[in-house]
């Protein structure tokens, strides 16, 4: 996953925006931020088959 990789980079507090096509990432990306502490601050439909979710790095 993309988000793992850019999210190594970032300090604590900064944020990771990821818009994607993809239903199933509406399940697994704010489940793997969980897993791992990091908060959604937003999460959001942008289009018919479109999401935006922001992950903080905690």
């Amino acid at each position: 996953m993309e988000a793992k990789k850019k999210i190594v980079d970032l300090n604590i507090g900064d944020e990771l925006a990821i818009q994607f096509t993809c239903a199933e990432a509406t399940e697994n990306l704010p489940r793997w931020a969980a897993e791992n502490n990091y908060p959604v601050t937003h999460f959001a439909q942008i289009g018919d088959a479109a999401w935006e979710i922001v992950i903080q790095k905690a």
